[in-house]
């Protein structure tokens, strides 16, 4: 297979085409193609319309069938298609917003204590604590838009010696939510 025909060197042609181009013809080419792909990303409104409203697929059947039906297509994912779903369609579910604060962390507050469970393992401390609604709120919405909704995160801070919970977090450890 020649140089040519490798899909690595096709690739590596096409990011470096700017090495080639002056900037003007770049910013031509790219407001020749803008247009065509506006264009399209306004069609996921009216194909969702069509499968939902016409042809009577549920919600997520018509997201699967939008996908699967340009997942060929790059850069076109399930999350632009939710981006660009029809705001006055009622088969969408409605999500509720709320206000993201400056620190999502939820700290405790004087009832934060471990609980008086009776310990059945000496090497297991069982334990309670609460996270605030609007954080768990905030974080589960950046995980159903991210589509990572595999797996929920919670950790925090334990003050071994008083047995109380410090501060409680979403997601993992070290991610600074």
């Amino acid at each position: 297979m020649s140089s040519k025909d490798d899909p690595k060197s096709v690739i590596s042609h096409h990011f470096n085409e700017f090495e080639d181009k002056t900037y003007e013809d770049l910013s031509q080419e790219f407001e020749g193609v803008y247009s065509a792909a506006a264009n399209a990303f306004e069609l996921v409104p009216q194909m969702y319309n069509r499968l939902t409203l016409v042809d009577g697929l549920t919600h997520k059947e018509a997201l699967v069938k939008i996908h699967n039906d340009h997942r060929n297509l790059a850069g076109f994912t399930q999350r632009n298609i939710r981006r660009y779903l029809p705001g006055d369609n009622h088969q969408i579910r409605k999500r509720i917003r709320t206000s993201r604060p400056k620190n999502s962390s939820t700290e405790a507050a004087e009832h934060l204590e471990l609980s008086n469970i009776v310990q059945v393992k000496e090497d297991i401390v069982y334990f309670e604590f609460s996270l605030g609604c609007e954080s768990l709120s905030n974080y589960m919405n950046e995980l159903y838009k991210s589509d990572n909704t595999f797996e929920v995160w919670f950790s925090g801070e334990l003050d071994k010696s008083t047995g109380k919970v410090v501060a409680a977090y979403t997601g993992r450890k070290g991610e600074g939510s």
